[in-house]
């Protein structure tokens, strides 16, 4: 009867430990696919940012081609005599409704930044520079065609959540290129 004590008591003991390492395995589960959600949900943000900021970026380059042509037929008309007159105001009229619909687009595109973050998707505050440069009264540096002047060959920002940070680096030479890599656990950059 002892001996059947004992084994019960032993199979009881294994039965316990087996169910305690099922559970400590349970829960690494539990924890990795609470990991693996929060990754995914910055990655869908760095997604959806440098979405926002590439649309920006062609908006603003296929307007700043129109700005170009427009600056070049204004001067190129000044030697016709009635027609350069004419032509040379109207191109003025529309760089300044050009001009007018880059700063809305300005407006629009942090708003859209603006936005993202109230969705708990956080950006650094590299994003909000835009890969245009300001200036305060204007809204962009401007070039000799009137184009809005990039802000550099590459430039940087972070999606950060408490856990992880993706720093994207853009590049708009020769033509435009996102490379996304996640740096580290933590809010640094």
């Amino acid at each position: 009867m002892n001996e059947r004590g004992n084994v019960t008591l032993y199979g009881l003991f294994l039965l316990i430990v087996v169910s305690l390492i099922s559970l400590h395995f349970i829960k690494l589960r539990v924890e990795e696919t609470a990991d693996n959600q929060k990754l995914q949900k910055i990655l869908l943000c760095a997604k959806e940012s440098n979405g926002v900021i590439k649309s920006f970026y062609d908006e603003i380059s296929r307007s700043n081609k129109f700005l170009k042509a427009l600056t070049v037929t204004e001067y190129t008309t000044i030697t016709i005599p009635i027609y350069g007159i004419i032509a040379s105001k109207s191109a003025a009229q529309a760089k300044k409704v050009i001009k007018s619909i880059q700063l809305t687009q300005l407006f629009s595109h942090l708003n859209k930044l603006r936005a993202l973050a109230a969705k708990n998707c956080y950006l650094s505050l590299n994003a909000y520079k835009t890969p245009y440069r300001l200036s305060l009264p204007t809204g962009f540096k401007r070039n000799q065609y009137d184009e809005a002047m990039l802000r550099g060959e590459q430039w940087q920002y972070a999606n950060m959540s408490e856990e992880n940070t993706i720093r994207n680096q853009i590049k708009t030479t020769p033509s435009w290129s996102i490379k996304s890599s996640i740096v580290r656990k933590g809010w640094r950059f």
